[in-house]
């Protein structure tokens, strides 16, 4: 079996806190687990995520199916999601999922831990909100590095 080792502030994936608010002012949060990588690997994938920024924004709508695919790509796992479930009749309740790693199939909505990962981030990546939140995120993941501090000092 082979053995390897992390630095503290290098795991496998780490943990960050996506914040969401809207144009009324509701406030939403969750925690979204992104791939961490080495700083010759991060570098390389926070180009490809710039040349697909770009091409977003010169009005390439393939690429961003592209930047959807890529956000996906890196995030391992969410947790402390919050959604809210209606039925036919209207009848609503609140939806809580710990951690898209441990849920339990819901029939008609996923059959996996993998399909529920995927259904929510197809609807989370379909709002402006949270979507925003999800790059910023991303972009912080593969920086590995923590600029409020900095800011602050500034």
């Amino acid at each position: 079996m082979a053995v390897k080792l992390f630095i503290k502030l290098q795991t496998p994936t780490i943990e960050l806190k996506v914040s969401a608010k809207d144009a009324a002012g509701n406030k939403d949060s969750f925690v979204a687990g992104f791939k961490r990588y080495e700083l010759a690997t991060a570098q390389t994938k926070l180009e490809q995520l710039q040349e697909i920024f770009e091409s977003v924004s010169k009005g390439n709508t393939l690429d961003s199916k592209e930047l959807n695919t890529f956000i996906k790509n890196e995030i391992v796992f969410l947790k402390q999601i919050k959604l809210d479930l209606a039925d036919e009749n209207g009848n609503a309740k609140e939806l809580a999922i710990s951690d898209t790693r441990t849920v339990k199939p819901n029939e008609g909505l996923w059959e996996s831990a993998d399909e529920c990962l995927a259904v929510l981030l197809d609807m989370y990546l379909g709002s402006a909100p949270y979507r925003l939140s999800l790059i910023t995120s991303l972009q912080k993941a593969l920086l590995n590095n923590d600029y409020s501090e900095a800011e602050v000092k500034n």
